[in-house]
């Protein structure tokens, strides 16, 4: 009767100590993932506010830095789905080139460095078990507020972007639907061919 007793106190404690803990550490990865952004949103004032370079220097410039903080090769096999494995190594290297270009050019402008672009962190939340959703709101002039959700994802050891939602919609989602309906038809060299195409046609800011 001792024992089954010192079991259940044993047992509770371990669930207390559970309880209590696990706010602490949730907290912990959003105060990271928050700063993943915040310090995203200042490589873009600091790279694109300048002058003494032209508009295309200063993006490629902050594209290297966000291109760091991002997952790609998640991103490509949410985008890409069972094809992705099909690719050849060459073609999957290609596609992670051509995508993350288009992909910075396309969502990098959210946060922010532009003159008159104001980005400001709204709210962070944890998402399941894995994911922390950090919420933006860009304010642009003569323009509607953008608002956007960054999912913040620990890989390996490292917090990454590994999607972005607009306005509800997750933007890897949306790509794959629109991938997937251009492989079924024309297969992944037709898919290779509309990124290197949207490469030529991607205007900057």
């Amino acid at each position: 009767m001792e024992s089954n007793l010192k079991i259940t106190t044993f047992f509770r404690l371990i669930v207390v100590l559970l309880i209590l803990g696990g706010p602490a550490q949730a907290s912990d990865k959003e105060k990271q993932a928050e700063k993943l952004i915040h310090d995203l949103i200042l490589a873009a004032q600091s790279h694109l506010s300048g002058e003494d370079t032209t508009i295309l220097e200063r993006e490629t410039a902050f594209h290297n830095v966000a291109r760091k903080k991002i997952d790609f090769p998640v991103l490509a096999s949410l985008v890409t789905g069972k094809y992705w494995t099909e690719m050849s190594d060459e073609q999957q290297q290609e596609f992670l080139h051509l995508f993350s270009d288009f992909f910075l050019k396309s969502y990098a402008p959210l946060l922010g460095g532009y003159p008159d672009h104001q980005v400001d962190l709204i709210r962070t939340r944890q998402y399941g078990i894995a994911d922390v959703i950090v919420q933006t709101i860009l304010i642009r002039p003569s323009q509607r507020p953008a608002k956007s959700e960054w999912r913040v994802r620990e890989i390996e050891g490292t917090l990454r972007i590994v999607d972005i939602s607009i306005s509800g919609s997750s933007v890897g989602f949306s790509h794959r639907v629109g991938f997937h309906n251009h492989l079924q038809r024309k297969g992944i060299e037709g898919l290779l061919d509309l990124l290197r195409l949207r490469a030529q046609q991607v205007p900057t800011q």
